[in-house]
């Protein structure tokens, strides 16, 4: 069973219990809810030895999603419970489906997809090989396992999760609230770090594996390391725009926006 000690879990537990006495103290269920899902994500992520999609970047996509809300709740008054819901299980699962072993079905090198459909990674080194089938993975897994949760609607969650691929465009079609704010916390969650340098090296090794390089631009770890801020600016910052003034309501939300910003 996961135990939930480590300091960044300890934390992210008490942002959640925090929010929900604030702003939701007239639902009850509410952080039981949560935290059921959160811990079922957490224990899933747990075992992730991809180098960027680890617990540690679970969690604090998850903490944005809280501190988004939270900046909902601040900005117009009105705390939304089912969107809480939606919000934070988008994000606490976006990146579930880059776990080797997720479904009976795998069997190294043969891994499930979706609708049965299976593909064939004869070299995989770390979970970052299944990068670009870990939207469909993930799509499949809630559908399996978070199907019959009666508080959640998860065609409008699968939708979400396919537009938290940050490697590629926001569909347009696409556009709706919660498809918006679970890209944008995977990007800043991606953006906002302390050592940038080591990140870049970690999504570089990962999307080499992952065989997304590709979608960045970039062949090589020099040209990663040189265009990575700015493919960045030009292609993501618009996608975090209408989130931006939202996150910083928040005291952690503007410090994140500030540490951005200071990679500019």
């Amino acid at each position: 069973m996961f135990k939930f000690s480590s300091v960044e879990t300890s934390n992210f537990f008490q942002n959640l219990q925090s929010l929900c006495s604030t702003h939701f103290h007239d639902e009850p269920k509410l952080e039981h809810q949560l935290k059921s899902l959160a811990l079922l994500s957490f224990s899933n992520m747990s075992k992730s030895d991809s180098l960027l999609f680890s617990l540690s970047y679970t969690i604090k996509c998850a903490t944005i999603a809280l501190d988004v809300v939270r900046g909902q709740a601040i900005q117009t008054g009105h705390a939304d419970a089912q969107g809480l819901r939606q919000i934070l299980c988008a994000t606490l699962f976006s990146r579930v489906g880059i776990l080797r072993g997720l479904f009976n079905e795998d069997k190294d090198p043969a891994f499930l997809v979706s609708n049965g459909q299976m593909v064939t990674l004869p070299f995989t080194q770390t979970d970052s090989a299944l990068w670009q089938h870990c939207a469909d993975r993930s799509c499949t897994y809630i559908r399996t396992k978070l199907g019959d949760v009666p508080y959640l609607d998860i065609e409008l969650l699968a939708e979400a999760i396919q537009c938290a691929d940050f490697t590629k465009p926001m569909p347009i079609r696409n556009s709706n609230r919660l498809c918006s704010i679970t890209r944008a916390c995977q990007i800043i969650g991606l953006m906002s770090n302390l050592d940038p340098n080591r990140t870049t090296l970690k999504a570089f090794l990962s999307a080499r594996e992952g065989e997304v390089l590709e979608r960045f631009g970039f062949k090589t770890l020099d040209q990663f390391r040189a265009g990575y801020k700015q493919y960045f600016w030009e292609n993501l910052f618009t996608d975090i725009t209408d989130i931006i003034p939202i996150l910083e309501e928040t005291d952690s939300g503007f410090d994140r926006m500030m540490d951005i910003y200071q990679q500019s």
